[in-house]
């Protein structure tokens, strides 16, 4: 694997890929760091073409203007691809246009294990080792042991990727694969970044009354200033259910139960940051905001139980599992408005035969 972190380098490269048939696949995969410091970062772009492979240093090198040109022309493989958009949406600022994934393609093929390694050892006989997964990718030089994980991360893509779709071409699936990579590439279009300002709103806190809120807020921000002030991720000072369950107390004028091992210059922080909060008028407080939709709708139990029966006969027949086909939130979107079947694909439609 060739180590790429001259910025020449990279753009004679990501040039000659440019110019080359735009049929040739693109194997990608990444390795960024959320779990040793405070702001994450792109570390690596692992690539497989051509039958070679290269690890591009995304910390020390601008990727945006060649990958965002080569992703939107040439064909793009990558294995359980959500977290990768995020990164390319975010660092590259580009959504694929001919993305296809491996890890779909291996449940449309009835595939139970799907995961990376999974599949590397199913199909390939090969096992990965995992003991590189939460290493700190910022590091430099990498460790010869990193190179030869995130090297890993890609040399098995193209076998597993040929082999999955001469499957899928057997059993007539292809359409479905297409249609499915497509759906998601142009779901995850749609997606709207978080307003920084309302970043606090973490899941969890939806049904919150405006006191709950407002504690909520204030523990957030305290918990962002200690991580940016140690270079941790934030759930290193607290993690989400933490807060979440301080607000609620803090909202019913219950005193905190603090951990034993809270540093003395945290402590005095949060007790700092609550008596702020308690000073200000419950007028200012934030609101509940509508996320919109038919959310407070009354499920019918007995139509949605008839839809699971009936997607799990038919996921059976096929030897897939019953959410490749529906999840049950699709379901319930399907029971409170039977006339929108748009959260459904083409080929999910003609299986329930809605």
């Amino acid at each position: 694997m060739e180590f790429v972190s001259d910025q020449n380098r990279a753009d004679e490269l990501l040039d000659k890929w440019l110019s080359k048939d735009n049929t040739r696949a693109f194997y990608l995969d990444f390795e960024a760091d959320n779990y040793h410091h405070y702001e994450e970062v792109l570390a690596t772009a692992q690539i497989c073409y051509g039958g070679r492979f290269y690890l591009f240093d995304a910390i020390n090198l601008d990727l945006k203007a060649g990958f965002r040109e080569i992703l939107q022309t040439k064909p793009l493989w990558l294995h359980g691809c959500d977290y990768d958009l995020y990164l390319l949406k975010t660092f590259v600022d580009v959504v694929p246009e001919k993305l296809y994934d491996t890890q779909i393609a291996a449940r449309l093929c009835g595939f139970r294990k799907f995961g990376y390694a999974s599949l590397v050892e199913q199909i390939c006989g090969k096992t990965l080792p995992k003991d590189s997964q939460r290493a700190d990718w910022t590091k430099r030089p990498l460790p010869e042991k990193m190179m030869k994980y995130a090297e890993d991360d890609v040399r098995y893509l193209p076998q597993i990727s040929d082999i999955l779709i001469a499957r899928l071409e057997k059993l007539k699936r292809v359409k479905w694969f297409t249609e499915a990579c497509s759906s998601l590439t142009e779901n995850y279009k749609k997606v709207e970044s978080i307003d920084p300002a309302e970043r606090w709103r973490i899941n969890g806190s939806s049904s919150f009354k405006p006191n709950e809120l407002h504690y909520l807020k204030t523990l957030w921000h305290w918990r962002d200033e200690e991580a940016k002030q140690a270079d941790l991720p934030c759930f290193k000072v607290s993690n989400n259910q933490t807060i979440l369950d301080w607000s609620q107390a803090l909202a019913e004028g219950s005193e905190l139960s603090l951990p034993k091992g809270m540093r003395d210059r945290r402590r005095v922080a949060l007790t700092k940051a609550l008596e702020g909060a308690k000073s200000v008028n419950e007028e200012s407080f934030p609101q509940r905001v509508s996320r919109g939709g038919s959310s407070r709708v009354k499920i019918d139990e007995t139509a949605l139980k008839e839809l699971m029966v009936n997607r799990d006969k038919v996921a059976a027949q096929h030897n897939l599992e019953g959410s490749c086909i529906a999840s049950r939130k699709v379901l319930e979107a399907i029971v409170k408005d039977p006339q929108d079947l748009s959260c459904l694909q083409n080929w999910q439609r003609e299986l329930l035969q809605l």
